[in-house]
């Protein structure tokens, strides 16, 4: 079968220490027909001097340099210059196993996908590896009547999936979106999509540590996952199941972030009321939904016994505190 080009677009900043590691793990690949794009988003440590290394020893790797203005700026920067007919994303402190794009590519020729999708492996600072779906391998058909939420867990990053390039034809990442901008990202390029093919194999490995953007607290940041699942939402079809399920997923963000909101010194009474609002329009679906009675009862709390429901986040905050206080 004949190899395209894929291009494989890496932000990088401040990732000195897992970036030999990352960009080896890709110069390792069995599908050898590739155009690696690294984007240096004005780091402050060595990681333009490895950049500029390794571009040295392979004219496949393209280096851009530019002032810090955050991942999603270095992702849209990486899609701006990219030329390949075939897209990847990787972050800089994670790694892929040798046969990622080879498999990513001939699944998505073999089942004239618009998406190729495949597992991934989390690796814990205590270098133990949990792999993060239990899904079986399969075709996934992108119509109104899809149980979305049964492969929700597939739309949380933009790693871990090879797309066609006309499928994020004038798609970019939300640069004022901080969190669930992967989500977003997605749900645009699933709309212009028509099959998905998900691979069970884990072929991304997914580092889980303290420096991992996911795990720094910033409430302004925060308050916009509500704002990324309200744009998901809006692009569904009213009534789809695609819709219902994109409604429960926005609950859950104005469930969390008024948790946040509540748990910050910068509460804000009336933002919270809002978001008990927006769920009180679908508190319809909590019953109906199907989805873990744990979810359920934390929706149910958050709209009924709001004191509850913030006392128990302030406990599990508190405890989570406490459990990485006492890590060695």
């Amino acid at each position: 079968m004949e190899e395209n080009l894929i291009s494989i677009i890496i932000p990088v900043y401040n990732a000195e220490k897992y970036l030999d590691y990352c960009i080896t793990s890709i110069l390792k690949q069995t599908y050898r027909t590739f155009e690696l794009i690294l984007i240096n988003d004005g780091s402050t440590d060595k990681s333009e001097e490895i950049c500029l290394r390794y571009q040295q020893k392979d004219n496949r790797i393209c280096l851009i340099s530019k002032t810090n203005e955050g991942v999603s700026s270095a992702r849209n920067a990486g899609l701006c210059n990219s030329t390949g007919e075939y897209i990847t994303f990787v972050d800089a402190d994670d790694y892929l196993e040798h046969n990622y794009l080879e498999v990513l590519y001939y699944n998505l020729k073999k089942q004239n996908a618009d998406i190729s999708i495949c597992n991934f492996n989390c690796l814990y600072e205590n270098k133990k590896l949990q792999e993060a779906n239990k899904l079986k391998s399969t075709s996934v058909f992108l119509d109104q009547n899809m149980n979305y939420y049964r492969f929700s867990s597939l739309f949380c990053y933009v790693c871990g999936k090879l797309f066609k390039r006309n499928t994020l034809e004038n798609i970019y990442f939300n640069t004022k979106i901080f969190i669930s901008e992967d989500s977003l990202f997605i749900a645009e390029a699933v709309k212009k999509s028509s099959v998905l093919f998900y691979d069970e194999r884990p072929l991304y490995i997914y580092r889980m540590h303290s420096a991992s953007a996911t795990h720094s607290f910033d409430i302004a940041k925060i308050e916009t996952l509500e704002i990324a699942w309200k744009k998901i939402l809006d692009l569904q079809e009213p009534d789809s199941s695609a819709y219902w399920w994109a409604s429960f997923c926005y609950m859950e963000s104005c469930r969390r972030v008024a948790a946040e909101l509540w748990i910050s010194r910068n509460r804000n009474p009336e933002k919270i009321h809002s978001l008990r609002n927006e769920v009180r329009k679908r508190q319809t679906l909590i019953r109906s939904a199907d989805t873990k009675p744990a979810r359920k009862v934390m929706l149910y709390l958050f709209l009924h016994m709001p004191l509850i429901y913030f006392c128990l986040c302030n406990t599990k905050k508190w405890i989570q505190t406490k459990l990485n206080i006492l890590k060695p």
